[in-house]
């Protein structure tokens, strides 16, 4: 947005510096043909404390195109503006421009600004936090900081904002649409000591920036220093890997030396074994054709008894075969309570035979936590419900449909979702009419849990929605869930994506 000497300022979002005692650098990559990407240390000027505002700095040699601040008494309702960022998403690559139309030129406190998209297939993507809202002339109206909570249409930050607390050194170095226009003194007299005041003013401000720029690149050389120093420790840290990695494979050949030795003693342990027990399997051969002979008179009786005795055995037997059997037909009429993750689904059974579907559903967000290994976390990250186990998601589907009688149950939602022509990639608008169809949404608004029916009497796919009362977070995309229903898309979205890979 300005540019004096070698620094130039940067105007953006403060929420995206959560970390304010890390060093930040930017990359900045050339349109000319051969010309290496510049890579830059940013400094933080100044925070706004009651706007989500930040200005920062950085120094180079290179110049960069400006943009001239706008007027945004100039929006109205319908305006067309663009919206600049880097989408977090998987389907987007790279910067992009997301044509919108104003919906409110005046949110919230006056300093606010709603827009919503304009052309299908094209959103106000995560990631896309700190960066421009233009308008047709290319003038910069605001600053993107997200998503509105009650609607999902755009929000940004006005300029009018950051025009009321600007630093000086800033203020001077800003490119307006309408120049301030500052009268020129009638010439006269004390023309010689008014150019002579300006001079001296001119000769300070030089020097303020040359010290400026002379810590800048101490700082810098600073840095560069500690950065060839990390990179000696890691090179050693490196070398000391390798000759630990060259010991421990030594060791380890040694180690297979010795177990293949301690093998070769094992087997001929065992054949001295075998040959000792065939000897003595011969011994007892002979013994038994001596005691044969001296019970021939014995061997009537002893037929009849193990006659008797193979009867009631082959007796036991059956009755034996036919309570396995019986107990097998009961446990067929079961579902599986297989887990992959070794957890136990007795107690949602349980629930949901009862017909107890809000303690179900929270049974299901505890069971979903332990699945993933997320219950001392108790939030789910967009990779968790990427990668949940197919067993165990199937084993609470298959509950949740058995005892709903076919109405409840992720496998119901992805059908329903797909009705509206979702698919595995993400749609918003998609949603939002699977969450007004299921019962989620009422009058444009996501309910909270606790408005949630729970009656079987109510909307096909209602439940579960223990999902939605675990907290989500996206990384990379801003998109946060704590109890209000359908805030967690993102996360919601790649569990029916894992529907869809599980085949269920």
């Amino acid at each position: 947005m300005a540019e004096t000497g070698i620094l130039t300022y940067v105007l953006t979002a403060k929420h995206i510096f959560d970390y304010q005692d890390y060093g930040y650098r930017i990359i900045s990559r050339s349109k000319r043909l051969g010309e290496d990407p510049e890579v830059v240390h940013l400094e933080v000027i100044y925070f706004y404390p009651d706007a989500d505002l930040a200005v920062v700095a950085f120094a180079s040699r290179r110049q960069y195109t400006v943009a001239k601040i706008g007027e945004p008494s100039e929006l109205k309702k319908n305006s067309q503006v663009y919206i600049g960022g880097w989408p977090g998403v998987d389907n987007r690559d790279g910067f992009q421009f997301t044509p919108a139309k104003v919906t409110n030129p005046r949110a919230k406190d006056g300093d606010s600004l709603a827009y919503e998209p304009t052309e299908a297939g094209e959103d106000v993507y995560p990631g896309m936090s700190g960066g421009p809202v233009l308008n047709e002339e290319g003038h910069l109206m605001g600053i993107h900081v997200g998503l509105m909570e009650l609607d999902g249409d755009g929000e940004g930050v006005l300029v009018s904002a950051f025009l009321r607390e600007i630093r000086e050194d800033v203020d001077k170095a800003l490119v307006r649409v309408t120049p301030d226009v500052v009268s020129a003194p009638p010439r006269g007299k004390g023309d010689v000591g008014l150019r002579r005041q300006r001079a001296a003013e001119r000769r300070k401000r030089e020097e303020a920036e040359r010290r400026q720029r002379e810590q800048l690149e101490a700082e810098r050389r600073k840095r560069e220093e500690a950065e060839r120093r990390s990179q000696e420790l890691e090179a050693e840290r490196e070398k000391e890997l390798e000759e630990a990695e060259r010991r421990a494979k030594e060791e380890r050949e040694a180690e297979r030396r010795q177990r293949e030795q301690l093998e070769a003693e094992r087997r001929k342990r065992e054949e001295a074994e075998r040959r000792s027990q065939e000897l003595e399997a011969e011994r007892e051969k002979e013994l038994e054709e001596a005691e044969q002979k001296a019970k021939e008179e014995r061997a009537a009786e002893l037929q009849r008894q193990r006659e008797q005795e193979k009867r009631r055995r082959q007796q036991g037997e059956r009755r034996e075969r036919e309570q396995i059997a019986k107990k097998q037909r009961q446990v067929e009429n079961e579902i599986s309570l297989a887990s992959a993750r070794g957890v136990d689904y007795r107690k949602l059974r349980d629930l949901l035979a009862a017909g107890n579907w809000k303690e179900a559903d929270k049974e299901t967000g505890r069971v979903i936590l332990k699945v993933a290994h997320r219950e001392s976390e108790g939030y789910l990250r967009y990779s968790d419900a990427k990668n949940f186990s197919c067993q165990d998601l199937g084993t609470i589907d298959k509950l949740w449909v058995k005892y709903s009688n076919t109405k409840f149950g992720f496998s119901v939602q992805k059908q329903i979702y797909q009705s509206f022509g979702g698919t595995k990639e993400y749609d918003y608008k998609v949603w939002r009419k699977f969450g007004d169809k299921v019962g989620w949404r009422q009058g444009r608004r996501w309910l909270e849990y606790g408005e949630l029916t729970f009656s079987h009497q109510h909307y096909r796919g209602h439940l579960p929605c223990g999902i939605c009362g675990v907290n989500f977070v996206v990384s990379g995309g801003g998109v946060y869930c704590g109890k209000r229903v359908g805030m967690g898309v993102q996360v919601n979205s790649s569990l029916v994506r894992r529907l869809i890979d599980c085949d269920i």
